[in-house]
């Protein structure tokens, strides 16, 4: 669950806050709950063995609650909860998977994306001609949504929040003088 943390922004805690919550709402493959608030993550292969053991012991109980439940995101997809709400979009062009999406939490204003843009290290320079193509079409797909984000958390950065970026930095990235 999201905690606001008032107006001043820590984004190694942004970050893992998001990351926690986006991770959470993907997660298709999940045991069933013993305790509500700890979602146990198990591999698709324990699954198919768990699956087939209820199967065979004829329990659809069991079978029913070990059957992954998956949601068609489509264009967009809101999920909400009393306090948040996060919305999932489809990226459309991105060469690199057809299926890309981009998670938003529209009360931070915070993107969190992988591929699309992974900026480099602290002071690092780079040139790569590919990832700029990457950088101008989540802009443009985040222009054509009306996405209202100020800040970029990328799958790829490691921990510790030091690439997060903003709207501004994408925008600089791509030659452009403002996020507006």
């Amino acid at each position: 669950m999201w905690v606001d943390r008032g107006p001043a922004l820590d984004f190694p805690a942004l970050q893992a806050d998001l990351a926690r919550s986006v991770t959470q709402e993907l997660h298709t493959l999940s045991t069933p709950k013993a305790d509500k608030d700890k979602p146990k993550q198990m591999s698709a292969y324990k699954l198919s063995q768990m699956q087939a053991d209820a199967k065979a012991k004829g329990d659809k109980a069991a079978l029913a609650k070990l059957t992954p439940k998956f949601k068609w995101v489509g264009e967009k997809l809101v999920m909400k909860d009393a306090t948040q709400s996060l919305e999932l979009y489809a990226i459309h062009g991105a060469v690199h998977g057809e299926d890309m999406i981009v998670a938003y939490m529209p009360k931070i204003k915070s993107i969190f994306e992988s591929d699309a843009y992974n900026p480099g290290a602290a002071g690092a320079v780079t040139t790569g001609v590919g990832q700029l193509a990457f950088q101008k079409l989540l802009a443009s797909e985040l222009d054509r949504l009306k996405v209202d984000y100020t800040l970029i958390i990328s799958g790829h950065a490691p921990g510790g929040g030091d690439r997060d970026v903003t709207k501004a930095d994408l925008m600089k990235a791509i030659g452009k003088a403002t996020g507006n």
